[in-house]
């Protein structure tokens, strides 16, 4: 051998005993599994119209493999496509659900369940009219769920979360695809979530390196408000998908948010404007700082939404989990908590589109 390899005799010009075995197992892989085959070459929806969610898994990025069968989707097997990434911070299966609610046009009949039964089952309401949704209506009734890594969704998100996203695949109308990298995936699901899911389990072994979508995503949900307004629209249909599937006093926190954030940005628009000689101001978070917690805190017990520090800092929690909220300890010498030493706060969108979603959010909740 001599260090350099054994070869194969008789095979191309020398091709050596990896090469071989690489190229023999692609074979097998793409012309000897019906089933990824069925799945990729012709999309199949015979799984997913039978209850069955599918799940592919295996060694390799299967992200190109799931984002071509959402891409290519028949319009007459499904009306819609939503796609998360299940590794972004504001990916949940709550924040699924009113997506998907929106999606498939019955946001506003789960809106009006959850003001009637209270606002505290949001999700739930949004869960219970996704599954009167009749799909046998016609394309339009169904919606393709596709999940990038929804192991990683799974293995941080809390127990309501994954029972509302197992509920949500149970859902009639609901067709949802997912991939899987962990191999012990099948155990972040108890006995009653995988009988939700009905999983189908794909070999989808690609041995394809992880692409720079699999390292740095910004959150699916709220395409282009995590990433400081990038999207189509900057993120504001987003929002308001997570905010209407938020509880009554969490929107009124959101609120007081960004009326504080606009004031600041207002406030240093006009000083910029009077020093520079009608130069405008930037629009964006930076240029104010944050709002200090302590004056939202205050605001928030005035107007009886969050009566203590623990409840604001629930509501703060969630608006994180879903990318809305960016927080920050402030260091001193700018901003309006730096003589605090508190954290300063700020919802990340311009404030063109923050402005937008405050005015939906108040006529629509009013």
């Amino acid at each position: 051998m001599g260090g350099k390899g054994f070869d194969v005799k008789g095979i191309g010009n020398s091709i050596s005993i990896p090469c071989f075995f690489f190229f023999l197992s692609r074979f097998f892989f793409f012309f000897l599994n019906p089933d990824l085959f069925l799945f990729q070459k012709t999309l199949s929806f015979s799984p997913l119209s039978r209850g069955h969610s599918v799940i592919l898994y295996g060694f390799g990025s299967k992200r190109a493999i799931l984002e071509k069968f959402a891409a290519t989707t028949p319009s007459s097997a499904c009306g819609g496509v939503l796609v998360a990434d299940g590794g972004a911070a504001g990916a949940s299966g709550r924040g699924l659900a009113a997506c998907a609610a929106r999606a498939l046009g019955v946001s506003n009949r789960a809106r009006n369940a959850s003001a009637t039964a209270g606002g505290g089952r949001a999700a739930s309401a949004a869960l219970e009219a996704l599954a009167e949704v009749d799909p046998r209506a016609g394309p339009a009734n169904r919606l393709l769920v596709a999940i990038h890594n929804i192991d990683k969704m799974s293995s941080s998100s809390s127990d309501a979360d994954t029972a509302a996203l197992a509920q949500l695949a149970s859902c009639p109308c609901i067709r949802l695809v997912a991939t899987a990298d962990h191999a012990n995936a099948p155990l972040l699901w108890d006995k009653r979530a995988t009988a939700l899911f009905a999983w189908r389990w794909v070999d989808a072994t690609t041995f394809a390196p992880p692409s720079n979508l699999d390292a740095s995503r910004a959150p699916a949900l709220l395409t282009g408000v995590g990433s400081g307004g990038a999207g189509e629209d900057g993120g504001f249909s987003a929002a308001l998908a997570v905010l209407g599937a938020l509880v009554p006093n969490a929107r009124a926190v959101f609120c007081l948010l960004a009326e504080a954030q606009l004031a600041a940005l207002d406030a240093v628009r006009e000083a910029t404007t009077s020093a520079g000689g009608g130069r405008a101001a930037s629009s964006s978070i930076d240029a104010a700082g944050g709002v200090p917690f302590d004056h939202l805190f205050r605001a928030a017990r005035e107007r009886f939404v969050a009566p203590t520090e623990p409840a604001l800092r629930a509501h703060l929690a969630e608006f994180r989990d879903h990318g809305l909220l960016l927080a920050r300890r402030s260091a001193g010498g700018g901003g309006q908590a730096a003589q605090q030493g508190g954290d300063e706060l700020a919802i990340p969108l311009q404030a063109e589109v923050l402005a937008r979603v405050l005015d939906e959010v108040s006529a629509a909740f009013a």
